[in-house]
């Protein structure tokens, strides 16, 4: 399910927000658990198990984190983090490639490829940031199962982003603020994000396709520049109205999320654009890759 499509905007969106705020305070949480697994279990059954297994095994390692021997457990936790999104998203990848390297002709590489679940890369890198914070001491373990699961399975941000980090939320999961100007603006977010989605994203996708559909050798030099240049455009309406549907989601069920896109095509520089684009997913890299790695004199001594 997709946030432009039909089944979503006229059916699944109204009743999980009319139910919601029916709802007491104390069950909100509860029941936006309920209403990200069904979504999840939307395009396969498949998809909410392995969301949920991801959400218990990073629980139960959370819990051990403050124990003797948390930095095994840290290490176990980056392993099988990484270790299912690599398989699902990257073995098929590799495998096909080294059989045609080694011009292995005797398996169908085909065989290893996978159905990819929606939105593993974002709730892997958001599982790998608890993880992290709490083994730093930057946030407390999260003891209670239904708060940190709402963290990872929220399902507004997981499509395409933004991606957020236990700290930026953990206080709005506990306690947030509903109210009439603030789910205004998210319908007014969700709107602007549908409409470049929509209107914008999809047009320029049409006339990018016909135009890659064309011979090489009648290609000339104006239109493959066109294509390029509507291509690129089409990337960027896309990915940023996907961030934007999910900022105003959020906002109507109370949340706050963090900024993911900043103009990216008047960046003046790589650095720049690096800043502008999926700021969310270039800032998760820096903080817990390239500075505990030594970037910027960072260093890798007591990072982990």
């Amino acid at each position: 399910m997709i946030f432009s499509s039909l089944i979503f905007l006229f059916a699944f969106l109204p009743i999980a927000l009319g139910i919601y705020y029916l709802l007491p305070a104390s069950w909100k949480n509860y029941f936006l658990i309920l209403v990200s697994l069904i979504f999840f279990a939307w395009g396969g059954v498949s998809y909410s198990i392995i969301i949920v297994s991801s959400i218990t095994f990073n629980y139960l390692l959370g819990l051990f984190l403050d124990k003797k021997y948390k930095r095994i457990v840290l290490l176990l936790g980056l392993t099988l983090n990484i270790g299912i999104l690599f398989y699902f998203k990257y073995l098929g990848f590799l495998i096909t490639n080294l059989f045609y390297v080694f011009s292995i002709q005797s398996v169908d590489p085909n065989a290893f490829d996978v159905v990819l679940p929606i939105g593993i890369s974002f709730y892997t890198f958001q599982a790998i940031s608890y993880l992290i914070d709490a083994y730093q001491g930057k946030v407390k373990i999260q003891k209670r199962l239904d708060q940190l699961a709402l963290y990872i399975i929220l399902f507004p941000q997981l499509i395409a982003g933004p991606i957020v980090r236990y700290y930026e939320i953990k206080d709005q999961i506990k306690e947030r603020k509903h109210s009439l100007i603030k789910f205004s603006s998210g319908v007014s977010r969700f709107a602007f994000g549908l409409g470049k989605k929509v209107l914008i994203a999809n047009v320029l996708g049409e006339y990018s396709e016909e135009i890659f559909l064309i011979p090489i050798d009648k290609l000339d030099l104006v239109t493959a520049w066109a294509g390029a240049s509507l291509y690129a455009f089409q990337i960027y309406f896309d990915f940023s109205g996907y961030s934007d549907m999910a900022i105003g989601l959020g906002k109507m069920f109370g949340f706050d999320f963090p900024e993911n896109f900043n103009f990216p095509y008047a960046a003046r520089s790589i650095k720049d654009f690096w800043r502008r684009w999926h700021i969310t997913l270039s800032s998760w890299f820096r903080d817990y890759l390239y500075i505990p790695l030594g970037g910027s004199r960072g260093g890798s001594s007591g990072r982990f």
